[in-house]
């Protein structure tokens, strides 16, 4: 539904009226709005999108969930702040909490046309942050 032209008006944040909607996702547009800065640029096809945010992105580390503990000391190292050995051992034996419950692997939600949807539609997003399809 959310690759579904019919619904791009519904969302309610400029996604349907954006030049992004017929060529990438709603997420990709939401990852645009909120990672990069607002510039002139004339956006018509993906490559266009991709130079876009190459030069407008003003996040410099992200830490993903899939990832939280690493990608956390990798922000610090990156930003010099010195974690020692122990304080990492700390990080990585914390309890984990909320975790998800799902039942079942994520190629239980995706048949092969909807990977290639979802694949060509958020692409942005995908190869940065080197997304791999389900695993049927």
């Amino acid at each position: 539904m959310m690759n579904d032209n019919t619904y791009w008006y519904d969302f309610g944040e400029g996604y349907g009226n954006s030049p992004v909607a017929s060529i990438a996702g709603l997420l990709s547009y939401r990852y645009i709005r909120l990672f990069c800065k607002p510039a002139a640029a004339t956006i018509n096809n993906i490559s266009d999108l991709r130079k876009y945010e190459k030069q407008n992105c003003f996040i410099n580390h992200f830490i993903r969930m899939e990832n939280l503990e690493q990608d956390f000391i990798n922000a610090l190292l990156a930003c010099n702040i010195s974690i020692s050995e122990k304080q990492k051992n700390n990080i990585f034996s914390m309890q984990k909490t909320n975790a998800s419950s799902r039942r079942n692997n994520a190629s239980y939600y995706y048949n092969q046309e909807s990977i290639e949807l979802v694949k060509k539609r958020e692409s942005i997003i995908i190869k940065k942050f080197s997304y791999q399809e389900p695993e049927r």
